[in-house]
């Protein structure tokens, strides 16, 4: 995935999670200019409300790092506020962490981890 792209500079500060994915894209933008590459977004789980039992607004992130390979950089995130991302079709989508919820949780490849408790996500 994006593994090899690092963000030279990652701030947020009490950002809610449209402003989390405004910075991941900015960054992203600023590492690979004028070069075809993926959009971030939150995913659409997030507009079902019944089921996420929050909304992006409602999820809060502070975080400063430098020198972060963007993979990572959504990995701090999605540990400090129960959140999952998964890449598909040039998209990362940023997902409301289901499992919480009694759903399942997914590796950033799309594999169910529940079905493969060996997963590695060591893959890009």
């Amino acid at each position: 995935m994006a593994k090899s792209v690092h963000l030279e500079e990652f701030d947020l500060e009490d950002s809610n999670m449209s402003e989390v994915v405004e910075r991941l894209q900015h960054g992203l933008d600023r590492a690979i200019p004028n070069k075809t590459r993926p959009q971030i977004r939150l995913a659409k789980e997030w507009s079902d409300p019944a089921k996420t039992q929050r909304s992006p607004a409602d999820v809060r992130v502070t975080l400063g790092v430098r020198n972060i390979p963007l993979e990572k950089a959504i990995e701090y995130v999605g540990e400090m506020t129960s959140t999952g991302f998964r890449y598909e079709d040039g998209l990362i989508s940023l997902t409301p962490s289901l499992s919480s919820w009694g759903e399942r949780k997914r590796c950033a490849c799309g594999t169910f981890l529940d079905e493969d408790p060996g997963h590695s996500g060591d893959h890009e």
